[in-house]
């Protein structure tokens, strides 16, 4: 694999650049899920990377260094993934980093990948392995600066046309192509978070680029078309967005699109963060909003995260807070990035929505959330470790291992890739019924009923004759639907809950649906039964469960399902590591597997139970992404 800064050298153009065959771009953004995988506290795949960065720092009980997770532990978790539904990853920035910071977002080579991270190849393997599995791959691009190497003497912010003195902060320097102190702002810090300042500063002591500077520009369009055309990457989340001056964007973006539509990614999807709740500042970025050149596809869904905030975490205001948002939208947002906004409940820069101060551990208030998120307008993007229930407050503890390591707390603690908790599994059938539903992707949003203060909110999706309703309840109390609901279904038509298909009520005459009473942070995903779709199989159930300590030696395993199954299908796939032989026995109408390994397993050790992604139910539907469980077995047989 040729390293990126070979193709730098060679100046190679983006078809040169480019692999033998690139994998196409999705066809609609709107159809892909995100998972955000923070990648060094997701899983540590290969240990002897740990400490390949000799400025860097290891230290796995530390919330600010490098923890270990890497290339290979995405690789070696993508069926954790897309058991869940996903269908896109976005992981953190792949540079090599000022003193080896461990969250990628400190740039000293551009050109380089970080080797804590693992290998380029290791990195290729990843986002190949993904393809397969249909599932995209999202880099973490930064534009804006570099990591912390330079200083401003004096470090206060100077408007222009003043100066500060710029020097290298010791013998380690940016490397080519910004490898001069030319090639940054001497402004200082930001002080003030207006524009011209917070452009020109310094944010956060990070040696901020002359993005305004025609080199500049050129050698970021160069960096991250080579790392696509490298790579086989699929779409950028880009940071800072708000730190670079517009024409930047309009400059860079258009250029990155046409050389990498050129090399066969006529998709390519550019979402931006700018950190900001005004939906014209987050707008302003999107297309030509701002005029000239088309800027962003799309932006994180800030505004709408500051309100989703208040209606479900905190339960302070009624949904109108969201349905304001909405109508924002048109004024100040490219018609292109409408319905393909990036949503989302929490990420690495803010309290989980679980954590003390936010929704204060109110499961039920998350459920509500992503319920509300997965069936709304836009592009869902759920953060790592949301579906464990993880509840970190602010950076770092927001950052925790998702591997039994040592940066974890409460529901964060040992290894949580665990495929039968509720969150888990609710997400898995929040992505089916999106998979399955074409309205729930790409529909029109129509408010059937929205309130000031925390009530029930009920809004349809609408495509075609096609029709999801949905009806959330904000209140912490029961709640009745207060309006008869007008929808698009014909009278007489059965619907039902894709959520709990025992409840049923049938559409008058009037095309309307009778009130309905909801308890707090209660929902309802409504369909015509005959729109109605057989679920996927999955394992609701385990035993041991998972990650347990202290396990007989002689313990079985025993594993439910949630649909009757193809017994053949499931033994076939069914293996232990290490490597056991047992026997099968079946229950509870081929619903429930119990293993009866033939000898006792090895004590003190760790066994890995998996069941392949070939196994099926009766109706022949495959178990998405595979089943993988772990338990931990005691000293010897345990006393009766």
């Amino acid at each position: 694999m040729r390293s990126l800064v070979c193709l730098l050298a060679a100046a190679l153009t983006p078809a040169a650049a480019a692999a033998p065959s690139l994998t196409p771009s999705p066809a609609d953004w709107r159809d892909v899920p995100i998972y955000q995988i923070f990648t060094d506290r997701w899983d540590d795949g290969d240990p002897a990377n740990n400490t390949a960065n000799p400025q860097g720092t290891y230290n796995p009980s530390s919330g600010t260094s490098i923890n270990g997770g890497d290339f290979a532990g995405l690789t070696r978790r993508l069926g954790y993934v897309e058991g869940m539904g996903f269908e896109a990853v976005w992981i953190s920035p792949i540079p090599l980093n000022v003193n080896g910071a461990y969250h990628g977002y400190a740039a000293r080579d551009f050109t380089q990948i970080d080797p804590h991270w693992g290998t380029q190849q290791e990195l290729v393997d990843f986002i190949a392995e993904g393809h397969t599995r249909g599932i995209h791959t999202v880099l973490d691009v930064v534009c804006n600066h570099g990591g912390n190497l330079i200083q401003a003497s004096p470090s206060s912010y100077i408007a222009p046309p003043g100066t500060r003195t710029l020097s290298w902060r010791g013998p380690t320097q940016h490397a080519f192509p910004f490898n001069s102190l030319t090639h940054f702002h001497a402004q200082g810090n930001i002080g003030s978070f207006t524009d011209p300042e917070q452009i020109l500063g310094e944010l956060s002591d990070l040696d901020d680029l002359r993005t305004e500077d025609a080199y500049v520009r050129t050698h970021m369009i160069d960096i991250w078309t080579n790392w696509v055309t490298a790579l086989d990457a699929d779409g950028f989340r880009i940071d800072t967005v708000k730190h670079c001056e517009m024409e930047f964007w309009q400059v860079w973006t258009p250029a990155v699109r046409a050389n990498l539509a050129a090399a066969g990614k006529t998709n390519f999807f550019m979402f931006g963060e700018v950190l900001d709740g005004s939906d014209a500042k987050v707008g302003s970025y999107t297309g030509t909003q701002a005029g000239g050149a088309f800027a962003l596809d799309s932006c994180l869904d800030y505004p709408l995260f500051f309100q989703t905030n208040s209606v479900f975490a905190h339960a302070s205001t009624g949904a109108q807070a969201i349905e304001n948002h909405y109508s924002a939208i048109p004024g100040n947002y490219d018609p292109a990035a409408h319905d393909r906004l990036v949503t989302f409940l929490d990420n690495h820069d803010q309290p989980r929505f679980l954590s003390s101060g936010v929704a204060n551990g109110a499961v039920a208030r998350l459920r509500a959330a992503l319920v509300f998120q997965f069936t709304s307008r836009g592009v869902p993007c759920l953060y790592y470790g949301t579906e464990q229930g993880f509840n970190g407050g602010n950076d770092p503890n927001d950052r925790e291992n998702m591997f039994d390591g040592q940066f974890e707390q409460g529901p964060s603690l040992g290894d949580n890739f665990d495929q039968t908790v509720p969150l888990y599994r609710l997400v898995r059938r929040l992505n089916q019924f999106r998979r399955d539903h074409e309205a729930l992707r790409r529909g029109t949003q129509i408010t059937r009923e929205v309130h000031s203060n925390p009530d029930i909110y009920a809004y349809s999706r609408v495509s075609g004759a096609s029709e999801a309703l949905v009806l959330v309840n904000t209140d912490p109390s029961n709640t009745e639907v207060s309006n008869t609901l007008t929808t698009t279904f014909g009278p007489g038509t059965v619907l039902t809950d894709l959520l709990d298909p025992a409840f049923t009520t049938t559409v008058s005459g009037a095309s309307t649906v009778s009130p309905v009473t909801l308890g707090p942070s209660a929902y309802r995903l409504l369909v015509p039964l005959s729109a109605v779709t057989n679920l996927e199989p999955e394992v609701t159930a385990v035993l041991p469960v998972h990650d347990q300590s202290l396990v007989d030696v002689s313990s079985g395993v025993v594993l439910t399902f949630s649909e009757p199954m193809n017994q053949a299908t499931v033994e076939a796939g069914f293996a232990t590591v290490p490597a056991s032989t047992g026997s099968f026995g079946w229950s509870s109408g081929g619903t429930v597997l119990t293993y009866v390994p033939a000898a006792p397993w090895t004590g003190n050790s760790t066994v890995r139970v998996l069941i392949a992604a070939s196994a099926a139910d009766l109706a022949g539907a495959t178990l998405r992404g595979g089943f993988e469980s772990i338990f931990h077995t005691a000293a010897g047989p345990l006393p009766d």
